[in-house]
């Protein structure tokens, strides 16, 4: 998902756009899927994405020791 967010600041009506549906739409479809609003969820894969990439750079700095 990183590769399609880029760390980009989406926008609902972007996302929308981006499916072919209105945002209405494209926000009831998405929380029925995935059982979270859109934003709330791309909020918590890059929260995801912040972790790992803190633990990367734990464990980096801790092998040059």
């Amino acid at each position: 998902m990183d590769e399609v967010t880029g760390g980009r600041p989406w926008r609902l009506v972007e996302l929308a756009h981006a499916a072919a549906m209105s945002r209405t739409s494209f926000t009831e479809r998405f929380r029925q899927a995935a059982g979270v609003p859109p934003l709330t969820y791309l909020n918590g894969w890059r929260m995801l994405l912040a972790r790992r990439a803190l633990r990367e750079r734990s464990r980096s700095a801790l092998t040059r020791r």
